[in-house]
Parts: C-alpha cells; sequence; structure tokens
C-alpha cells in the first residue's frame, strides 16, 4: 500500500472486459478459476448501464461454467444499493459459477464471530 492505493472511480464494464481477458489466458479446462470484485457498491459506469454490466457478467459465467467461482463484495453503509452487484451474482449462477455477494460489517456484533 505504499505506492498503489484505491483511488478514482470504479467502472464496472472494464473490470469485466479486463476479468474476462485475463481469466481466458488459462487454457486448462480442469483448472478452476476465481474472480472477486470488491466495489462500495456504485458503479461509475452511467446508470442505463446496469443491464450491460449484468448482461456481460453473464458472459463471463458462461464461458468458464462451473470452473469459475465469483465472489462479490460490497463495502459501504449497510442502507447502500448493492443491487448491481447482487444482480452480477444471481447471473453468474445462472451460467453454473458458484457465486456469492457478501457485504461485510464492523459492529461489534459481527466482529464478536
Amino acid at each position: 500500500w505504499r505506492k498503489l492505493k484505491p483511488s478514482g472511480h470504479g467502472f464496472y464494464l472494464p473490470a469485466i472486459a479486463k476479468a474476462e481477458e485475463l481469466l481466458t489466458y488459462n487454457t486448462s479446462a480442469s483448472c478452476a478459476l476465481s474472480l472477486l470484485f470488491f466495489s462500495d457498491g456504485k458503479p461509475s459506469d452511467p446508470k442505463p448501464d446496469h443491464p450491460v454490466i449484468v448482461s456481460n457478467m453473464g458472459k463471463l459465467a458462461s464461458k468458464f461454467g462451473r470452473r469459475l467461482s465469483v465472489s462479490c463484495i460490497g463495502m459501504a453503509e449497510k442502507s447502500t444499493d448493492f443491487s448491481t452487484l447482487e444482480d452480477m451474482v444471481e447471473e453468474a449462477k445462472q451460467y453454473g459459477s458458484i457465486a456469492s455477494f457478501g457485504k461485510p460489517s464492523l459492529d461489534a456484533d459481527s466482529l464478536s464471530h
């Protein structure tokens, strides 16, 4: 973290495209693949792009099916709308990928488990 820190906007569409490019490098059909999507839940892509984002996650998941594990983690206030991340997870599941959504909390109850 001394040199690189998260900053700037988080555009989901180019991130999904880059993930597809990198995951495609692995040509071994027996290799499990994993994608971690970490976000504040506020895509910087224009709001009308929500269906395109979800569709592109589906296209990615359809290429790899059950070989791909997708974890979407939303880090923001509890009241934040994480519908894009949640829809991405549901779309990946439709193509056999193992997918989950989580939103960690730092309240006392969560930390005690």
